[in-house]
């Protein structure tokens, strides 16, 4: 077996990786943003937002109100690569069919919706990405037509414009490589942009490597690297950055001395070892019983679902995860 298929049976073993080609919805362009959903999609933003409205008092922070929508999930099949559509690059949303990153991506932007007046999810979080604020606020009309059980302010607009300000490199579609395909770099870029905290770069006890590479070191695995050699070139500028990353992880061994710093719905990821990753597999902190556990799409299971056991009970024999990464959605108001 040479080096390149040893990595991809190794890829195949960890939750997020996977590179097969979706069975996707059926296409439900809205607006001029070009989003692609279903029905189906909408009809359970709205199940989830209902609910969240419903039981999340004035006083429920962000943290609260990420484990809600997290349990609205519970049960949803796993399915790899829902991002992976043919054609230009554009937003998809496949709330039925999710793996471990779009769940965190669709949680914390139900969450912030949930949590106010979203209309300028983009131009409110000034900061670092102001500039930036176009890249959904100038489409805050494009999807802004389905009304959601609260009206646009909670609704499915409001939800694919945060999406993509969560997704995208600055919140700016423009092509397959704006999409943070590395999760130490969406963790990087969504603090920048404002909306979260990274925990563990204050309470890691270990520096991260954060030399990336797999990308463009397997090409052949990622249908638009394979069809347009020149966005190759693009991946490894954007790698060469991220590897510049000055970040720092809890390791493995530390994971219940550090569980009183993190909180319900704090975003956490498990570190690879794999040559060229960051990161393998990520999830919610959720505590059962005054014990830290970990809801996320199990590719094992393949559905979504909450450790039975902790999360250091639940990695304690994972050689090849050194550790995690932590972050906190931040407050609507901050």
């Amino acid at each position: 077996m040479n080096r390149n298929m040893i990595i991809m049976a190794l890829i195949l073993l960890v939750s997020c990786q996977e590179r097969r080609h979706p069975e996707h919805q059926d296409d439900l362009i809205v607006g001029a943003m070009n989003v692609t959903a279903t029905e189906g999609d909408t009809l359970f933003y709205d199940k989830v937002m209902k609910q969240l409205l419903e039981e999340a008092g004035p006083d429920w922070d962000i943290g609260r109100r990420m484990v809600l929508a997290g349990k609205m999930f519970l049960g949803t099949p796993y399915v790899a690569s829902t991002l992976e559509v043919e054609g230009d690059e554009h937003l998809v949303i496949n709330l039925l069919g999710v793996d471990c990153t779009t769940l965190v991506e669709y949680v914390t932007a139900m969450a912030l919706c949930s949590a106010g007046d979203r209309q300028g999810s983009a131009g409110d979080r000034q900061g670092s990405a102001g500039e930036q604020q176009g890249s959904a606020g100038d489409q805050q009309n494009s999807v802004g037509d389905r009304q959601g059980p609260a009206g646009d302010r909670h609704g499915f607009g409001c939800f694919a414009r945060q999406l993509a300000e969560l997704r995208y490199r600055g919140g700016m579609i423009d092509g397959y490589p704006s999409r943070l395909h590395y999760f130490t770099e969406w963790l990087k870029d969504n603090e920048r942009k404002g909306y979260i905290d990274i925990i563990s770069d204050e309470a890691g006890n270990r520096k991260l490597d954060t030399k990336v590479g797999f990308m463009t070191a397997n090409p052949g695995s990622y249908r638009q690297l394979e069809e347009d050699a020149s966005l190759v070139y693009v991946m490894a500028g954007i790698e060469k950055w991220i590897s510049a990353y000055d970040m720092r992880y809890i390791s493995r061994d530390q994971i219940d001395d550090i569980a009183p710093l993190i909180n319900d719905g704090d975003i956490i990821a498990f570190v690879s070892d794999i040559e060229g990753l960051d990161v393998s597999h990520t999830g919610l902190a959720i505590f059962v019983d005054e014990r830290l556990h970990f809801l996320h799409a199990s590719s094992r299971s393949q559905e979504v679902e909450i450790t039975t056991v902790p999360l250091s009970e639940y990695l304690a024999d994972s050689s090849r995860i050194p550790g995690i990464l932590v972050a906190r959605v931040k407050p609507v108001a901050d």
